[in-house]
């Protein structure tokens, strides 16, 4: 199988390409960047948490809990289902969409 000349096969021409880049970062960005990383199960990222979870509060104007998901949002849909649903339970999920 031969592949057609470039100028008849305006297949990748017709693509796009959506990510930014490249993209000059800041200074303090790379210095930030280029530092060590810190434990994730460490006393320094729990305060960071703290700090955060903090902000958070304050910007949703929230007494209540603030909870960080580390995943996608369909990982967060799944963690709501699994921890309200028992083993065995039936639900009923409805898509509109993707």
């Amino acid at each position: 199988m031969t592949r057609p000349p470039l100028s008849q096969d305006n297949s990748m021409l017709e693509q796009q390409l959506r990510v930014p880049g490249p993209t000059p970062l800041p200074e303090r960005v790379v210095r930030s960047a280029s530092r060590p990383m810190i434990n994730h199960r460490g006393p320094e990222f729990a305060a960071l948490l703290d700090d955060i979870t903090a902000g958070l509060r304050w910007a949703l104007r929230t007494d209540n809990d603030v909870l960080i998901f580390p995943a996608s949002g369909t990982g967060g849909l799944e963690a709501a289902v699994v921890n309200t649903c028992s083993p065995g339970e039936r639900a009923l999920f409805c898509t509109v969409g993707s």
